[in-house]
């Protein structure tokens, strides 16, 4: 399954007359009953449609369709503006699902075959992995509501973090982005502390203190519990949360 506003970003399609075609030929296929059309944007090949084409596009064909696509969403968001503007439309989750998607693609099994036209995969790799640290970051500001317009929000907490983290490839684009903002009230959200450099993400959501934190042994989840009754499950490759509810009070004593 796909969002229709990504597939765009992996095709390199982004200005408005491209986007329309696109909704056309995506509108197509569904006619045709080669997409199936779901809810909220999103669309999917039919399986045995999925399985044609597999079986005739050969391994070394796919790997270059594979690099071509994340390049073209590394393309788009490096500028940080098109991130900026996608994550007004659909929100931090959905860009941390973008990167995520682009760096799948260019996870490949084998890497000793490639050819030339494979180069600038590591390049690639590295940028998108980029991104993806810094956002990861702040999604637990960005992820806030009622605080500041979202494209002030994002411009501000994306050069606060690039400067903090001191990574020059992103540090211009930063700033030209906060430079597109003059006039308007700026209201910075920063972290005071000093934060480790080991550091991934923050976890936020819960209402009262945490009590406790355990991670699974494979390292894929955590389950913390807190004084708000409640306890939460939490991906630890999206930082996504799960609620677990209906304890009506604490425990006598904590252990």
């Amino acid at each position: 399954m796909i969002p229709v506003a990504r597939l765009g970003l992996l095709a390199g399609v982004r200005d408005r007359r491209s986007i329309k075609k696109l909704t056309r030929g995506v509108q197509a296929l569904v006619n045709a009953c080669l997409v199936e059309q779901l809810a909220e944007g999103q669309i999917r090949l039919h399986p045995l449609v999925q399985e044609f084409a597999e079986a005739r596009v050969e391994s070394a064909q796919r790997h270059v369709f594979r690099l071509h696509c994340a390049r073209n969403l590394r393309d788009a968001y490096w500028g940080l503006e098109e991130m900026q503007r996608q994550y007004v439309d659909r929100g931090a989750l959905a860009l941390q699902e973008d990167l995520l998607t682009a760096l799948d693609l260019v996870t490949f099994q084998q890497t000793a075959e490639f050819g030339p036209e494979m180069s600038g995969l590591a390049e690639v790799t590295r940028q998108l992995g980029l991104l993806l640290r810094t956002l990861q970051r702040e999604i637990h500001t960005l992820l806030q509501r009622d605080l500041l317009g979202k494209a002030t929000r994002f411009a501000q907490q994306m050069q606060y973090r690039v400067a903090d983290r001191a990574i020059d490839p992103l540090r211009q684009q930063a700033e030209r982005l906060c430079g597109n903002l003059r006039g308007e009230r700026w209201r910075t959200l920063l972290s005071r502390r000093r934060e480790s450099p080991a550091l991934e993400r923050t976890l936020a959501g819960h209402a009262a203190v945490v009590r406790a934190v355990a991670v699974t042994q494979d390292g894929r989840c955590a389950v913390s519990a807190s004084d708000d009754r409640t306890l939460k499950v939490w991906n630890l490759e999206t930082g996504a949360e799960e609620q677990l509810s209906g304890h009506a009070a604490g425990p006598a004593r904590w252990p």
